[in-house]
């Protein structure tokens, strides 16, 4: 009996810590992934912005726009279509099963606030175990 009981524990515990495991990488994966599109926003990289998008900033990349961030007040925003960002300082990354959120600083010209740092929520959804950038929103308070 205490077999079976030790068993079951060590199966447990390999399953959590191999879920803490994942979710660690995930949460490193999840910045890279962000950085990867707007880097390819920033160069014009098509193919990359492409494969690397979904939901309405992949629709959006589809249609021929190359802006990654919009704002809450302005959908679309002509100065960001060709405005290059850097990005860093990601907190409070979320990540449950294959959906993930994370924030932040973002810096460039965004919208008529050149060299201003704003803050960014950026959603994404992992496919085929790639994260893909889904929606991009700058936060405004």
């Amino acid at each position: 009996m205490s077999a079976i009981v030790i068993t079951v524990a060590a199966v447990v515990a390999i399953a959590l810590l191999r879920t803490h495991q994942d979710s660690a990488t995930d949460a490193s994966e999840v910045p890279q992934a962000v950085r990867t599109v707007v880097t390819a926003a920033n160069t014009g990289d098509i193919s990359t912005l492409s494969t690397r998008t979904c939901g309405d900033l992949g629709l959006r990349i589809a249609d021929g726009d190359r802006q990654v961030l919009t704002t809450a007040k302005v959908a679309t925003d002509p100065h960001l279509a060709t405005a290059s960002i850097d990005i860093d300082d990601f907190h409070y990354t979320t990540v449950v099963d294959d959906i993930a959120y994370t924030y932040a600083r973002v810096q460039g010209k965004l919208g008529s606030a050149a060299g201003i740092d704003q803050v960014a929520l950026f959603g994404l959804a992992r496919t085929d175990n790639l994260w893909k950038v889904c929606t991009a929103t700058i936060v405004t308070p």
